[in-house]
């Protein structure tokens, strides 16, 4: 089970490199719109993340959360990467990946993540009384985008005209510039080569100024894109398996298996505001078997958004008491590439009333 993990965490570090190689251009710029950068899913089958109900999200590039999950911090780290994105589509042409087939372009969402998370949890000692106990706790999880109503890497027509024009502006600056290094070649008069050499670099400025315009072109076309398709129906699948272990020795670390688990989330988006997301899941961990079923509602933008969520644990072993969880909480976008999450869990038993206060916060973070 030890070589299974260190697959996994292998796997990711592959994703991360080649992901640190990929060409600055553009097409970059097309590839990082995404709706939402969701808790890696090794962190939702830990109740690491700030929602218990997750909003679906697709994920182009290598990405790290952090969570806090308790009311000090604590050293919970989560990685997330796309192996088979960054090994066969990950180009600066996006022709390979829109040439594929529709399978092939869902299998490319196929997502790995490793993390770790330590919690205190509440051990019975008999019928009256429980004790508190700190464990270490390994998940990995696979996750599948089974689907997406909206594919900003299919959708040409939203860069098209922007992009068509830009070619069009550079092959004419470097038409002309290799015209007149050609005529700067064969001229024997300094005067007149100097001069030329001049009308060069006024071209290449002219290149350079185009450049970093249509960036800023498609930046603003991928902005004002978020904010119309941020809350686009999605519908993910995934499956993970938890480790309790414990460290012996500073070069050693004894794996346990805890369980498994395996969910399905879904979101549909209610106007431009508006965000319904659905969960149903499946856990078995330690002694604890648990079919639980939730609803979040967001309400916001891409830049942020607030949510109310609840979820019910329908089946569990007759020792569990925890029944209900409401939370409210919400998201704030850190330029492109950060998410700050938070919110507040209460939960009640099966006839409501109050037993716990669970403050959660996490950080996920693209590494682009």
């Amino acid at each position: 089970m030890k070589k299974y993990v260190q697959f996994l965490l292998l796997a990711l570090c592959v994703t991360a490199k080649l992901q640190a190689q990929s060409d600055v251009s553009a097409t970059e710029t097309v590839k990082a719109t995404e709706f939402s950068i969701p808790a890696a899913p090794a962190y939702m089958l830990l109740d690491a993340s700030s929602p218990l109900v997750n909003q679906p999200g697709n994920i182009r590039d290598f990405k790290v959360d952090w969570s806090l999950r308790s009311y000090r911090l604590q050293p919970n780290l989560a990685l997330e990467g796309q192996p088979l994105w960054e090994i066969f589509y990950n180009r600066p042409d996006l022709s390979r990946y829109q040439k594929a087939s529709g399978f092939m372009r869902t299998l490319s969402t196929l997502s790995l993540s490793a993390g770790t998370l330590q919690k205190e949890i509440s051990v019975p000692i008999d019928s009256f009384t429980t004790e508190t106990k700190t464990v270490n706790q390994l998940a990995v999880a696979v996750k599948i985008n089974l689907y997406r109503q909206h594919d900003p890497l299919l959708d040409e027509d939203v860069y098209k005209p922007s992009m068509d024009e830009y070619f069009t502006q550079k092959e004419a600056l470097n038409t002309q510039i290799t015209a007149l290094k050609d005529s700067a070649s064969k001229t024997k008069s300094y005067k007149v080569k100097n001069s030329l050499e001049k009308e060069i670099e006024s071209l290449k400025s002219q290149l350079g100024s185009l450049n970093i315009t249509q960036k800023e072109v498609i930046k603003g076309l991928r902005t004002q894109y978020l904010a119309d398709k941020w809350n686009t129906s999605m519908v993910d699948l995934a499956w993970g398996k938890v480790y309790n272990f414990t460290r012996p020795t500073l070069d050693s670390l004894d794996l346990m298996s805890s369980g498994y688990g395996i969910w399905a989330n879904g979101g549909y988006g209610i106007g431009r505001k508006g965000l319904l997301s659905g969960t149903m899941r499946y856990t078995q961990i330690d002694t604890l078997s648990t079919f639980a079923m939730g609803a979040n509602f967001r309400y916001g933008s891409p830049r942020f958004n607030f949510f109310a969520e609840t979820l019910y644990n329908i089946l569990q072993d007759e020792t569990a008491k925890d029944k209900f969880t409401i939370a409210y909480g919400g998201d704030f976008r850190v330029g492109n590439n950060v998410i700050i999450g938070y919110s507040i869990r209460t939960v009640y038993d099966e006839n409501l009333k109050f037993r716990n206060l669970i403050p959660v916060a996490n950080i996920n973070c693209l590494m682009r």
